[in-house]
C-alpha cells in the first residue's frame, strides 16, 4: 500500500516538474476600451479594432499539437466592468456546421467556441464560457485537480452568434462582477485559453496553444492574460426573488357557473453568497418548488 502511494507521489511530482521545466508561453495584454461593442453576433471590424487578436489554429485532440487549416480568430478587450470576447471561425464547408437551438448547457454535440479563464491564476480552477454558432450558451467551473467541470454554475452574461458564408461568428459580454478574482490595485494576471470544438468525422479540439499530454495538469499549460487594472471585486452576493400565484375555480353543478376566487400569491427569495473562494452560503426563504429539478436516480 505504501509502495503504491509512493509511486503515485513520484508520478505527480514528475508531471509537475515537467510543467515547471517547460518554456513559458508569451502572455497577452488585454486592452481597455471606452466604447462597448454591440453584442449581435456580427463581429464589426470598427467595434473590435482595439481588441487583442489571438489565432486559434493548434489541434490538441485527437491529434497532438498539429497546425490545422480550420482556424479561428479570437478578439478580447475590457472596459473595467465587462469582458468582451469575439470569434470569427472559418469553415471550408458551412453546410456541415452543427448548430441547434437548445436549452442552456446542452450544446456539446454542436460546433462551439469559447474561453477558459483561471482568474486566480492558481492553476486549480477556471471559468468556462461556450457559445454555439446560434448564440446558445454553456458555462461551467472546471476543476483541474479532479479533471471535471461543474455545469450547475450559471453566470448572467450575453452572447450572440450567426452562421456566415465562410463559417460563423460569435460575440460574448461577460460582466466582471460574475467572476471571482484576487483584489489588486495593479493589473491582474489570469490564465486564459481559447478553444474551438470542431465536430465532423471526429471530435476535433483546436486551441491557441499546445497541450502536452504527458503533463497531468491542464491549467498549468495555458497562457497568461495581463491587464484589467484597478478592478473592484464584487460582493459575490446574489438575491433572486420569486413570486408564484395560484387560482382555483369551482362550480357546484356540472353545468353551473364557475366561481371566480381571487389569486393566491406566494413570495420567496433565494440568496447565494460567496464567502471565500471555496465556501458558498445558499439560503432559501419559502422555496419555489416549481423551479426545482428532481434528483436523478443513481446506483453506486
Amino acid at each position: 500500500m505504501v509502495r503504491g502511494v509512493s509511486a503515485l507521489i513520484l508520478l505527480g511530482a514528475s508531471a509537475y516538474a515537467s510543467a515547471a521545466d517547460a518554456p513559458p508561453l508569451s502572455s497577452y495584454e488585454i486592452p481597455r476600451i471606452n466604447l462597448a461593442p454591440r453584442i449581435d453576433g456580427k463581429v464589426d471590424a470598427a467595434e473590435w479594432r482595439e481588441a487583442k487578436r489571438v489565432v486559434i489554429d493548434i489541434e490538441t485532440d485527437p491529434a497532438e499539437n498539429v497546425r490545422t487549416t480550420v482556424s479561428a480568430d479570437a478578439f478580447i478587450m475590457e472596459d473595467g466592468e465587462t469582458l468582451y470576447v469575439a470569434f470569427i471561425a472559418s469553415d471550408p464547408d458551412v453546410s456541415q456546421i452543427r448548430a441547434f437551438y437548445s436549452d442552456r448547457d446542452l450544446l456539446w454535440d454542436d460546433d462551439f467556441i469559447g474561453i477558459v479563464l483561471d482568474t486566480f491564476n492558481d492553476e486549480r480552477r477556471a471559468y468556462e464560457f461556450w457559445v454555439n454558432p446560434l448564440g446558445v450558451q454553456a458555462d461551467s467551473i472546471y476543476d483541474d485537480v479532479n479533471r471535471r467541470g461543474d455545469e450547475s454554475w450559471n453566470a448572467i452574461w450575453d452572447s450572440a452568434g450567426r452562421i456566415t458564408t465562410e463559417g460563423y461568428e460569435v460575440e460574448m459580454a461577460i460582466p466582471l462582477k460574475q467572476l471571482r478574482f484576487s483584489p489588486s490595485d495593479s493589473k491582474q494576471v489570469w490564465g486564459v485559453d481559447f478553444v474551438r470544438q470542431f465536430p465532423r468525422d471526429r471530435e476535433n479540439r483546436i486551441s491557441n496553444n499546445p497541450i502536452d499530454r504527458d503533463i497531468l495538469c491542464y491549467l498549468c499549460q495555458i497562457r497568461k492574460l495581463e491587464g484589467l487594472a484597478d478592478l473592484q471585486t464584487s460582493r459575490n452576493l446574489e438575491v433572486i426573488p420569486t413570486l408564484t400565484t395560484t387560482s382555483v375555480q369551482n362550480r357546484s353543478r356540472s353545468l353551473g357557473p364557475w366561481e371566480k376566487p381571487g389569486l393566491d400569491p406566494d413570495a420567496g427569495v433565494d440568496v447565494r453568497w460567496g464567502i471565500t473562494q471555496d465556501l458558498y452560503l445558499n439560503a432559501t426563504l419559502n422555496p419555489d418548488f416549481s423551479q426545482v429539478e428532481a434528483d436523478a436516480p443513481q446506483l453506486d
